[in-house]
């Protein structure tokens, strides 16, 4: 009737049912059963009894082929059983409904013996089944003969069919309760969990704006909260990764167009002066294309893990020297003084090339959002079993909503100026591959820290 999840705990809710009624009914019916039977043994027994009793204590004179006629007859007044008495070898002397057949049950096997018995089963191959009870009939401590109850469990049987057919109709009342309540506490947790499965589907699809409301305070409801989390992380990352792909997209589009400008125009013819003037500009564009793609590169491999360091002894000092040589005719054209307090430190252990691209980033960046006059200040030192590089600018700084997010990945600051937006990222990765960390630390129209910390020791 049901698939899946619901399915499963409707059928197990009523298999269990169904389990624990039939042990229940089958103990009870047992039970009642034994009660009953238990109930008509004592009372032959007690008859039989009596019936011993009278013989000992007013018969036990007579002959018993006299005695018996007498014995039958009168307890069959006062019991609804078959009353025989027969003696030691078997032979019915007298029977309360002139059933005079010979018989050899076990109750009479223990009686002849001294014992009462009792007998439950077929009567005389009639199929009837019986409960007969036997007790001797003692004469000077020997036994003489037997006196005999036998009663039919028809009436028991009816009872017990009854029974039984009222447990039964019972039984399938509550097996489609049960069936009812679990199709409704089912639904309780299975509606939410096609809800989640439906919200999931739609995420993979591309919609991060679907939202799911929390029904129970349970581990389905921490899931839709987490699949909430998720999806709203995932809408945040997707609109970031727009935004970077429209911003790469604008940085590739600026320097091909312009070098398609130039081609056209030197194509067409140009003198000297304008020919060396739009080479220029093509090798320029050129190089900013190359580092573009580089920097995509890097990113490409930091995504996928699969950018490995070239670990080498270098000197940290001299590092720092040169790549902010490298940077001062930049900052001298634009107006910004480049300053550097570089401490004596012992070499370390990293790759050259990536740590030169990391402060060439943080570089580039302090000159784009520093305006002309201001200042850039780098200043390295050892602490215990790090090494510290602090670069300070005295630029535009980062807005506090920006700070948070400014070296996750894809996004940008959307800044007055151009920029992928992956240079940060990048460098934050390359730090902590090479087991340090790269913190920054603005404030608007004040300006921008970036803190670089690295292993002094050996790599890890």
């Amino acid at each position: 009737m049901f698939k899946g999840i619901r399915g499963r705990l409707v059928s197990t809710y009523i298999l269990l049912t169904i389990i624990a009624i039939v042990m229940l009914e089958a103990v009870m019916a047992e039970s009642i059963w034994q009660y009953y039977i238990g109930n008509i043994r004592d009372v032959l027994i007690q008859q039989a009894q009596l019936a011993d009793n009278f013989f000992k204590n007013y018969m036990s004179d007579s002959k018993l082929e006299y005695a018996a006629r007498d014995i039958s007859d009168d307890f069959a007044q006062v019991s609804n059983a078959e009353v025989q008495v027969m003696n030691s070898s078997g032979v019915v002397l007298g029977d309360s409904i002139g059933n005079f057949r010979y018989v050899e049950a076990q109750d009479i096997k223990d009686a002849k013996k001294g014992k009462i018995g009792t007998y439950q089963g077929d009567y005389l191959g009639t199929g009837e089944n019986v409960m007969a009870v036997s007790s001797p009939l003692l004469r000077d401590g020997k036994v003489v003969g037997v006196v005999r109850f036998v009663t039919s469990l028809g009436g028991v049987e009816d009872v017990m069919h009854k029974v039984l057919v009222l447990f039964i109709e019972t039984g399938i009342a509550v097996v489609a309760l049960v069936a009812v309540a679990g199709i409704l506490i089912s639904g309780t947790l299975t509606r939410p969990l096609k809800e989640i499965t439906a919200a999931a589907e739609k995420i993979s699809g591309g919609d991060f704006k679907i939202r799911l409301n929390k029904r129970y305070d349970d581990e389905v409801g921490r899931l839709a909260e987490t699949l909430n989390q998720t999806a709203a992380e995932l809408g945040k990352l997707d609109a970031m990764k727009n935004d970077f792909i429209s911003s790469i997209s604008h940085e590739i589009r600026t320097p091909l167009t312009s070098i398609k400008g130039w081609s056209v125009t030197l194509k067409e013819g140009a003198d000297k002066e304008l020919l060396d003037k739009g080479l220029g500009i093509i090798e320029k564009e050129t190089d900013r294309l190359t580092v573009l793609v580089n920097s995509l590169l890097d990113f490409s491999r930091l995504q996928s893990d699969n950018m490995t360091l070239a670990v080498a002894s270098l000197d940290l000092k001299g590092l720092i020297d040169s790549t902010v040589d490298q940077m001062r005719p930049r900052a001298q054209r634009l107006g910004i003084s480049i300053a550097t307090d570089i401490d004596d430190m012992p070499p370390i252990k990293g790759d050259f090339n990536r740590l030169k691209q990391v402060l060439i980033n943080i570089l580039d960046n302090s000159l784009k959002f520093t305006d002309s006059g201001g200042s850039i200040d780098v200043h390295a030192q050892r602490e215990a079993d790090m090494v510290s590089i602090v670069i300070k600018d005295t630029g535009q700084g980062i807005p506090r909503k920006n700070l948070d997010h400014i070296t996750e990945k894809f996004y940008t600051a959307q800044a007055k100026h151009s920029g992928s937006g992956i240079g940060l990222a990048i460098s934050k990765e390359i730090i902590e591959l090479h087991g340090g960390k790269l913190s920054i630390k603005s404030k608007a129209g004040v300006g921008t820290s970036v803190t670089i910390e690295l292993p002094a020791g050996e790599l890890k």
